[in-house]
Formats: structure tokens, sequence, C-alpha cells
């Protein structure tokens, strides 16, 4: 995770194995998932935070990736 100057939060996380987990969608029944992970998070007043993206990137048996965000899939 990095923390810019504004608040606005980056995650860069890799779901695989003990970390994979279903991720709905396109993916719906399928179970876990691996899958890298991108979140964009945007400090909210109170204190909390909004995840304005939220992308997951999946890696297919042809050595390419299907790339699935809040737009739909944007990849494949």
């Amino acid at each position: 995770m990095y923390t810019l100057s504004d608040g606005t939060r980056v995650i860069f996380r890799k779901d695989f194995g003990q970390n994979s987990h279903p991720i709905g969608n396109i993916f719906q029944g399928k179970g876990a998932i691996d899958h890298y992970n991108i979140e964009i998070q945007i400090p909210k007043a109170n204190g909390s935070v909004k995840t304005i993206e939220n992308l997951h990137i999946v890696p297919n048996s042809s050595g390419g990736f299907t790339w699935w965000g809040k737009d739909g899939v944007t990849k494949k």
C-alpha cells in the first residue's frame, strides 16, 4: 500500500493460494480465484475511505490476463 500526499491510498495485492477468494461477476460460482488486485481509495471527511477503483487481474491458461473492475471486463 502506498499513501499519496492528499491521503489517497493505492493498494497492490497478490491474492493467490491462501489469499485467493471468490470475486464474482464473470467469475461467479468458480470459487476462490488467484488474481492480482489494485485498489484506489480516497479519504472521506469522517475519517473513513471510499474505494473508487477495485481492479482484478486474473491470469488465464494461455499466459494472458482478464482485467475486471468497476466498469466490467476491460480486457480479455
